[in-house]
């Protein structure tokens, strides 16, 4: 059940995380972090299921020197969940729908032990607005029911419960 007064509500606690007057910034890293390699896969399948493309060139990074033919994302992040020579995938994630609403791109950050999300504002490409803010929060409502084991963290921020807790608050308010 989606609720304006809600998504103006998160939006108000929130915007921050998606506007800035200075101009152009990354909105921080929404970690789940100490988490095992099958919950890394169980979010990274649920997040790249919904981008209808990827970016071309994915940060792929290697336990040791870059292989002169470098895997493809989806094998690079098979490799990398095995332990077989890649220690983190990087890619960015277009066209990302979620409870309706078409994303600005995200950007994940894959480790073996840890799932990542950061998204970009302050550039007109990054359309970010209650309803964008709130099919976010909607994802990564998602993504937290699935580790609820996992030690959140919010990059820039000793607090992750600035974002939590609005998420939270909003979440409850809009399901039944």
């Amino acid at each position: 059940m989606d609720s304006p007064r809600a998504r103006e509500q998160l939006w108000s606690d929130l915007r921050g995380f998606f506007e800035d007057d200075e101009g152009y910034g990354a909105g921080g890293t929404v970690w789940f972090l100490d988490i095992e390699p099958v919950d890394v896969k169980h979010l990274w399948d649920h997040v790249s299921a919904r981008a209808s493309s990827f970016g071309d060139d994915p940060t792929i990074y290697f336990d040791g020197d870059t292989p002169s033919d470098p895997p493809a994302l989806f094998e690079a992040v098979e490799r990398l969940l095995a332990g077989e020579g890649v220690s983190g995938v990087s890619p960015r994630l277009k066209g990302v729908r979620s409870h309706g609403e078409l994303l600005p791109d995200l950007f994940p950050e894959v480790y073996s032990d840890a799932f990542g999300i950061y998204w970009w504002f302050g550039h007109p490409e990054d359309d970010w607005n209650p309803a964008t803010a709130s099919a976010l929060a909607e994802l990564l409502g998602e993504l937290r029911a699935f580790v609820p084991g996992a030690r959140l963290e919010l990059e820039h921020s000793d607090d992750p419960d600035k974002l939590w807790q609005p998420i939270s608050a909003y979440l409850s308010s809009v399901r039944p």
